[in-house]
């Protein structure tokens, strides 16, 4: 069983260790192209300042942190969001839990917050998280050419939204 909880300050250090030793193309796949390599405590407090960001981390059953997602783009107003920067530890992967954690932040955008629509863009070639996304009701609904800076290359992104 995993949960969500409030990503605090206190939170930074087990997300910085994560991407230690990754390189800047996790990172454009992780944070898109918002944060710059390395990714550091300042940008992270930075998007926590961001009224239209929440940020959780995600723990497992004795507390301990596995992940972390967010969601972003967040206009209540209009009653949606998307869904953005997903990351589990490396020693979590591969045990489904990224399906779980979607599961969490959809309930959690219909019951807390009353959003209606939920969207999230995901690079074409992360053929794994499209499945998972399709199998919570996603539905691909158009495509994005990104230009990764630093790197001179462009990549596509598919979105994909759901309604709550």
């Amino acid at each position: 069983m995993i949960s969500l909880e409030k990503f605090t300050e206190n939170d930074i250090k087990d997300l910085l260790n994560w991407l230690d030793g990754t390189d800047i193309r996790f990172l454009y796949q992780f944070g898109g192209i918002n944060y710059k390599f390395p990714l550091d405590e300042a940008q992270i407090k930075q998007t926590m300042q961001n009224d239209k960001v929440l940020l959780f981390r995600v723990t497992n059953s004795l507390g301990r942190s596995i992940g972390h997602c967010q969601i972003i783009r967040l206009d209540l107003d209009n009653r949606t969001a998307s869904i953005g920067r997903l990351l589990i530890s490396d020693k979590e992967r591969n045990k489904g839990l990224g399906s779980v954690m979607i599961k969490k932040l959809l309930s959690y955008a219909k019951q807390e917050l009353g959003l209606q629509e939920i969207s999230l863009k995901v690079f074409d070639f992360n053929i794994s998280a499209i499945r998972c996304y399709e199998r919570l009701g996603f539905i691909a609904y158009d495509k994005e050419t990104l230009d990764i800076p630093n790197l001179n290359e462009r990549w596509e992104l598919i979105l994909m939204k759901r309604e709550l």
